[in-house]
């Protein structure tokens, strides 16, 4: 049978966008200062740059990359001034050449400062000039210099920890972790700041500005020397977080949760619990998740974050209950819990709770900051609703960037399905899209819109210029398939399916429709039961699949087997193609009474298909012939 699935939708199908905000957090929570870096997105430089380095204390400062030199880096720069100006070793050429280079610090130019510096901090070995170099450094965004600088603070101020961290971070960029673990442990005996102390900011800062493959090596590396503490397990339980890889970080914290004094449990449980809920967030086994994590937090009931997150799991292992009464908790805690009561909204939405949705998504659309994605979901209530005036007035308020495509899409959905496909089309070609991912949305939008209307050619092209954005793109490559079959464009039907299974030698849908597209078309009929038997094993019960099967051994007159599969396809599935393929098989096979009697027990069923009302006709006539 043929019968090629897939998705149409313009947009996320609403099980989807339930999940879409499970992903935020909503509290701050108190955590060590040690941590506060980690769970930013900050780059190499930002990492290395400016009072994160140069300052001894472990406290992070974050430094944002400007197109042009802000002034909060150049008052930072500024700080270190009287330390260079104060230097008794340098003279008054010297000095007026630092003027000068603190002049286009001020003007926002630091990479022609550097310039000036760098060559005046080589030759003196002034060591407050090294380290404004270092931090000028910093600010220009330019690893060549970063490392310049980093080697010549490390050569004149070698009891400097900052410089030796600012090395070992550099040493593991370059795939040197010998080395790196060498400069770190140099690091850690010059910082008076502890182990636990130099682990985790170490973890912060690897994180940020390390690739995954050197991360993860270096702190495995320092679990196995350090394989008595916590911290060092904590760490890599960090830096796994970040990398997204919860099969290391999952068991490194569990081990550290182990190793815990008991002495630390109270001031460090929530810090290890929390991560862990992170971590089983990406791990795609919430059920454990929530099955190791239920005693702590049950515990805790006023740990908003580590609530939120044990709601997002039970979103996500669709205990859609749990997830709201533990939402309605924490929004009792904390009236202003904002993304709390939009995913309780989401939540009530899923199981069609409109009234309570309807009644939460009003509250938090009011809020200023949740306007946009307040009125976004209120759309998609009532357009599930079929309420689309409502629909359309909350679509056209959505103006923020994260929402604005999909609110358009849906508009453009709203339009055509009451016919008003000019509306529509004027909605999408109105668009300006920069994001390749948007221009694939309305792309597809039109292509489906084309394909409604019967208009397959310029939908087929359509799905070309997706194609020339995304080309591996497989559900575009079966939509695709479908109109390039109805075309009878079999050539580049066969080779779109071919495609998609060299990207996924799985997808049964695709399976089945190849493997059926040569039964019915009577060639590579040893490809075709290769396909359909894979499908098979794949999925068993697939009446669509077992009908394939059939009408391949229909094709190479094994009339018992075909009957065996397709008998098992029509108790699955009382489907008017399956019931065709069987009557024409037992009519082959000279059961004909039988044949008849299937027809007069069934063909009441698909009046609507004038194949199954005239096939005992059809079969006769072919006989007489």
């Amino acid at each position: 049978m043929f019968q090629l699935v897939f998705k149409t939708i313009l947009v996320a199908p609403l099980s989807a966008l339930v999940d879409k905000f499970f992903r935020s957090n909503l509290f701050s929570l108190k955590l060590n200062r040690l941590l506060l870096g980690l769970l930013a997105g900050i780059s190499f430089t930002a990492v290395l740059s400016g009072c994160a380095l140069t300052n001894e204390t472990s406290k992070e400062t974050l430094v944002q990359k400007p197109s042009v030199q802000s002034d909060k880096t150049v008052e930072s720069l500024n700080k270190s001034e009287k330390n260079v100006a104060n230097s008794p070793l340098l003279d008054s050429s010297t000095m007026f050449e630092i003027l000068a280079a603190e002049m286009l610090v001020q003007k926002g130019q630091v990479a022609n400062a550097f310039d000036i510096l760098y060559p005046l901090a080589e030759k003196t070995k002034d060591k407050g000039l090294v380290k404004r170099v270092f931090q000028v450094a910093m600010a220009t965004y330019n690893v060549t210099n970063i490392e310049k600088a980093t080697v010549l603070w490390r050569e004149v101020s070698p009891e400097s920890s900052v410089a030796w961290r600012a090395s070992f971070l550099l040493s593991l960029r370059h795939g040197q972790l010998d080395l790196a673990l060498e400069q770190w442990q140099t690091y850690h005996q010059l910082s008076k700041a502890g182990l636990e102390s130099d682990l985790i900011t170490s973890a912060a800062k690897v994180a940020a500005s390390v690739p995954k493959e050197q991360g993860l090596q270096f702190f495995n590396r320092l679990t196995q020397q350090y394989n008595q503490a916590w911290s060092a397990y904590y760490a890599l339980g960090m830096v796994s977080a970040v990398y997204q890889d919860p099969v290391v970080g999952i068991p490194s914290v569990e081990k550290a949760l182990d190793l815990l004094p008991k002495s630390e449990r109270e001031a460090s449980s929530p810090l290890l619990y929390n991560l862990l809920s992170k971590l089983y967030l990406m791990n795609g086994n919430p059920e454990k998740g929530i099955e190791i994590l239920t005693s702590y937090v049950n515990s805790n009931p006023n740990d908003l974050l580590l609530q939120e997150r044990m709601a997002r799991l039970e979103v996500q292992a669709k205990r859609y209950e749990d997830a709201e009464r533990r939402y309605q908790a924490i929004i009792k805690t904390e009236p202003k819990a904002h993304t709390s009561l939009l995913s309780l909204a989401l939540i009530q939405l899923e199981r069609k709770a409109y009234d309570l949705a309807e009644k939460n998504l009003l509250a938090v659309s009011k809020e200023q900051s949740y306007q946009s994605v307040g009125n976004y979901y209120l759309g998609i209530l009532y357009q599930d609703s079929d309420r689309n005036e409502l629909a359309i007035s909350s679509f056209e308020k959505v103006k923020s960037a994260s929402y604005y495509v999909d609110a358009q899409l849906h508009l453009a959905e709203i339009y055509f399905a009451q016919n008003k496909s000019k509306e529509s089309f004027a909605i999408l070609d109105s668009m300006q899209l920069a994001l390749p991912a948007d221009q694939v949305k309305v792309l597809r939008a039109k292509a489906i819109f084309n394909s409604a209307q019967d208009k397959y050619l310029p939908a087929v092209e359509l799905y070309n210029q997706v194609l020339k954005i995304e080309p591996d793109n497989t559900d575009v490559l079966k939509a695709q398939s479908l109109l390039l079959y109805k075309l009878k464009r079999y050539v580049e039907y066969e080779a779109n399916l071919l495609k998609v299974l060299k990207l996924d030698d799985n997808d049964t849908d695709v399976l089945n429709a190849l493997g059926y597209f040569y039964v019915e078309q009577n060639i590579k009929l040893d490809q075709a039961f290769t396909l359909l038997n894979k499908a098979l094993e794949i999925d068993p019960s697939s009446y669509y699949i077992l009908d394939s099967m059939g009408w391949y051994y229909f094709q190479v007159e094994e009339y018992d087997q075909a009957l065996n599969y397709l008998n098992k396809a029509f108790s699955v599935e009382k489907d008017d193609e399956v019931l065709i393929h069987l009557i024409t098989t037992y009519w082959h096979n000279k059961e004909f009474n039988r044949a008849k009697l299937l027809w007069q027990k069934y063909h009441k069923d698909f009046l609507q298909n004038d194949r199954v009302q005239n096939l005992i006709n059809e079969l006769e006539s072919e006989a007489i012939k």
